[in-house]
């Protein structure tokens, strides 16, 4: 499987969605509604690209949005949690 840049498709799809709002109208909002589910589904493939060595090759069969996110979570339950990692200098006590 190709490796894709699923982040710049995903920032693509974001911006034409703003640019969407910008729009008089229900179509608009619409239209919006659709590139930002394109965002989410190339966001899930990207994430999936990084998990491919702990999930089974039968997993890329499925490269559904959804089906993607149950093998993303039966890999790594927390997959779809953001996380915050802080470094710093602690004073002593």
């Amino acid at each position: 499987m190709q490796a894709s840049d699923f982040r710049a498709e995903a920032r693509q799809h974001l911006s034409a969605a703003r640019s969407l709002l910008q729009g008089p109208g229900e179509a608009a909002a619409r239209y919006a509604c659709l590139e930002l589910r394109m965002t989410i589904e190339a966001m899930t493939y990207e994430l999936f690209q990084l998990y491919l060595k702990e999930l089974p090759r039968s997993a890329m069969v499925h490269w559904q949005p959804g089906k993607v996110i149950r093998e993303l979570l039966a890999a790594d339950p927390h997959a779809d949690q953001s996380r915050t990692i802080r470094i710093g200098r602690q004073d002593a006590l």
